[in-house]
């Protein structure tokens, strides 16, 4: 195996290991920005073993190729998705679906790291970006829209519609991503992997 493949290895090791949002907040930019983002890499991933395998996402049903590596499973929060794919630009997404909600972790690499995540439902849909030099949330609804985000220290927020919905609509789409935030990592905490060090990793 190259450099290059062992260096993508390692990349797609450190981004699984660490697949939530820790219980750490890292990062206050927005006034109310509640639910920090998690670094996304690890430095230990040469010491990754089967074992810390068990504790990132399982499956009932598994694809690898040397471009793409997908999980997929039944929790007890709905469906669960895990796809990385590694054409030009890495990213990894998470998606977990049900009748009521769909909620995705979405990671790339293209020379920084930005992190999302995505919650969507009848009735609105939030996203929160984070890379190393910004933090933003978007919020829209039937009401209208809004966003904030800071940009190296600098802050900016619009809202177009009827605020005196929005806000609350929002501050509920932000409480509601958190719970499911930590369903996520509950659920997948309770799946085991197969043993990764295998010639299925051989990329």
């Amino acid at each position: 195996m190259n450099l290059g493949a062992i260096g993508v290895i390692a990349i797609v090791l450190s981004l699984l290991s660490i697949p939530f949002v820790t219980e750490h907040v890292t990062i206050s930019a927005v006034d109310d920005y509640k639910y920090g983002l998690a670094p996304v890499l690890n430095e230990s991933t040469e010491n990754f073993d089967a074992g810390d395998a068990k504790r990132y996402p399982g499956t009932t049903g598994k694809t690898f190729g040397p471009k793409r590596f997908e999980y997929k499973t039944e929790t007890a929060f709905g469906s669960f998705y895990l796809e990385i794919v590694n054409d030009d630009i890495l990213q990894m997404k998470q998606t977990l679906i049900n009748p009521d909600v769909k909620v995705e972790k979405i990671v790339k690499n293209n020379d920084t790291i930005e992190e999302k995540w995505i919650l969507t439902t009848n009735e609105a849909t939030l996203t929160i970006t984070k890379s190393f030099d910004k933090v933003r949330e978007e919020f829209s609804t039937a009401a209208g829209s809004c966003f904030k985000e800071e940009y190296f220290g600098n802050v900016e927020e619009s809202c177009s519609g009827q605020m005196g919905k929005i806000q609350d609509r929002w501050d509920s789409a932000k409480d509601l991503l958190e719970k499911y935030i930590e369903k996520m990592n509950n659920a997948t905490q309770e799946i085991e992997l197969p043993n990764i060090q295998t010639d299925e990793w051989d990329y």
